[in-house]
């Protein structure tokens, strides 16, 4: 006998979990599938040895008033139940012998950078309020900013506002967030990025970013959602361009008129649904498109806790070597950077002692890295991970001395566990070409699929999880919006 669901949603990514969690309010019957024992994906948190670890995702941005996450939680009624704070600064530069702390408001920002680049001082202030006056909740304003800036180049816009090239390369630094270079990234997906994720940046939830999906994961729940885990969808079931069902594995048959999927393109309409079902256009497009880059991830628990100055931000960009537009650019080219000449090193213990054991601290080291093949990064994992935690000596005197427990994610590691297409970390790669609208719509040519996460496109690029809620909350208004019309179609009919 099989089943039916109003909807059903295929992953609890954040966009899933989002978008769930509005459907089920509606009073929809939905049905969220995932394959892992936990909710998040890249949002989800693990134990090791009494440390806790931030899987993939460290920290939230977009969470002032009126900001995207804000939002959300107001309207999901969350906001007072999730335990969210924020770090100052949220996050510190280090490159080219210069350190600059990012504090979260126009004025701080432009000093810290207009104090050692006082001859940009006016491009500086100029570029910042660009970026400040972006509004992705205001369609007039990502209507203006799309006609002047989706075509052009970050690093064009950094032309236009400063002079100093020091002072562009550690604007540039927080590109990782993209994976991109600052000639590769829209200047508008860079102008969404900064605005969402370093000038309101550096929110992290207490207890680790598990309990933020947790949360989420629990509200759909009791809103009388049903979430199964373990449970891999092998087929969406498509006929004559409609969707009419799932099956999961085990030959499960789920009938619904509507699936949501939280995963990547490659595994939404290749494997799920199956190219044979594609219209040509579609079929061209998830073919050709050019996914973001992934990651190689070090988590650390380490004995001691005061193992850095406490003034740091608590996510630090780190380039003691090497020009960090370079780097990015490369990696997004298929290059390994062998040496970690630029990673990522955040210190959530130092702001949460929830994390570690009394006396301990956890590390979290990350850099940008292309997919290449599983075989090399069975071989190269060992390396990598020293060669990150040798780099991040500098920042941590001794560290290698202290480390108490040690693991780490390649890129195929982010991919099994998430399903997100070469293992990438920001959903399509946000370049001029890929930003569009009509690249890749929530609502798909399939009649009743939807996608819902970073694969999207809103015309503002796709990094990072303001993203990913923002299109779990869209994902949902529109299938409810298709679903009041439908309704008043058949009353008209009737």
């Amino acid at each position: 006998m099989s089943e039916a669901f109003d909807v059903v949603i295929i992953g609890s990514g954040i966009g899933g979990l989002v978008c769930g969690n509005y459907l089920t309010k509606t009073g929809l019957k939905v049905l969220l599938l995932e394959q892992h024992y936990l909710p998040g994906g890249c949002c989800s948190s693990f134990q090791r040895n009494a440390f806790t670890f931030d899987s993939g995702a460290h920290s939230l941005g977009s969470c002032r008033e009126g900001g995207q996450f804000n939002r959300i939680l107001r309207e999901l009624e969350l906001s007072e139940k999730i335990d969210i704070k924020r770090a100052r600064p949220s996050d510190t530069v280090v490159a080219h012998g210069i350190r600059v702390d990012m504090q979260g408001s126009l004025e701080t920002d432009v000093d810290a950078f207009a104090g050692i680049f006082n001859k940009d001082r006016q491009g500086i202030r100029e570029l910042f309020e660009t970026i400040e006056g972006f509004d992705i909740n205001s369609p007039a304003i990502v209507s203006r900013y799309y006609r002047k800036y989706s075509d052009i180049t970050f690093r064009s816009l950094l032309d236009t506002h400063l002079v100093d090239q020091v002072a562009k390369s550690l604007l540039c630094a927080f590109l990782g967030n993209s994976g991109l270079s600052s000639f590769q990234i829209s200047a508008l997906a860079a102008i969404a990025m900064f605005k969402e994720f370093v000038f309101d940046g550096g929110y992290f939830v207490i207890g680790g970013m598990g309990q933020f999906t947790n949360f989420l994961a629990r509200a759909f729940r009791e809103r009388g959602g049903i979430l199964e885990y373990k449970q891999k969808v092998k087929r969406i079931v498509v006929s004559r361009g409609n969707v009419e069902a799932v099956i999961v594995d085990g030959d499960r048959l789920i009938k619904t008129s509507c699936v949501v999927s939280n995963a990547g393109l490659h595994e939404t309409f290749h494997n799920l649904v199956g190219i044979d079902q594609l219209p040509v256009k579609l079929r061209s497009k998830t073919a050709t498109s050019i996914p973001s880059v992934s990651a190689f991830v070090v988590y650390l628990g380490v004995r001691g806790k005061d193992l850095v100055d406490s003034s740091l931000g608590r996510t630090v960009w780190y380039t003691p070597e090497g020009d960090v537009d370079e780097i990015y650019g490369e990696t997004f080219e298929g290059k390994l950077d062998t040496k970690a000449r630029t990673l990522l090193c955040a210190f959530p213990s130092r702001f949460d002692a929830s994390l570690a054991p009394e006396g301990y601290s956890t590390i979290y080291l990350f850099m940008v890295a292309p997919f290449l093949t599983e075989s090399f990064w069975r071989g190269a994992k060992d390396e990598m991970m020293n060669a990150l935690v040798d780099r991040a000596e500098g920042l941590v005197p001794n560290l290698r001395k202290k480390i108490e427990f040690r693991e780490a994610a390649s890129p195929h590691t982010l991919h099994r566990y998430t399903l997100n297409d070469a293992g990438a970390m920001y959903g399509l790669a946000s370049i001029p070409s890929q930003i569009r609208p009509n690249v890749m719509p929530q609502q798909s040519q399939i009649r009743g699929l939807f996608l819902a996460s970073h694969w999207v496109t809103v015309g503002a690029g796709q990094g990072g999880t303001p993203m990913a809620a923002f299109a779990g909350r869209n994902a949902a208004r529109l299938i409810l919006k298709n679903r009041r019309a439908l309704s008043e179609q058949t009353v008209i009919s009737n």
